[in-house]
């Protein structure tokens, strides 16, 4: 699975709105990680739901590239950073997706 790497930490995406899911919903780690989802979010001046092209080009790539779905909360989406190698995992807590640091559980690794 490929991963952007900068300084020694590795972007992993989630939805930052109440009631948004992005991993919590599809259950795709493909979608945590994605390089294009990453340029795209770092690319956008303004917040990507205020930039219209971002967002229809994102909703094309992710159908393009991960099916017919809904993708709706990519307009609440963030970049968080991770360090390399540390194992995470990310769950909804009070409507908010969560990233959580290993606790001997199942996790994704950065």
């Amino acid at each position: 699975m490929k991963k952007v790497v900068m300084d020694g930490k590795v972007a992993v995406i989630t939805a930052f709105g109440y009631n948004c899911c992005w991993y919590t919903k599809h259950k795709d780690a493909r979608l945590v990680f994605d390089p294009n989802i990453v340029k795209m979010l770092n690319a956008s001046i303004v917040p990507i739901s205020e930039d219209t092209e971002a967002v229809l080009q994102l909703e094309e790539y992710c159908e393009n590239e991960y099916g017919q779905g809904y993708y709706g909360d990519y307009t609440d989406l963030t970049v968080n950073w991770i360090p390399v190698g540390v194992d995470f995992k990310i769950m909804m807590v009070e409507g908010y997706e969560t990233i959580f640091i290993n606790n001997n559980e199942p996790w994704l690794v950065a």
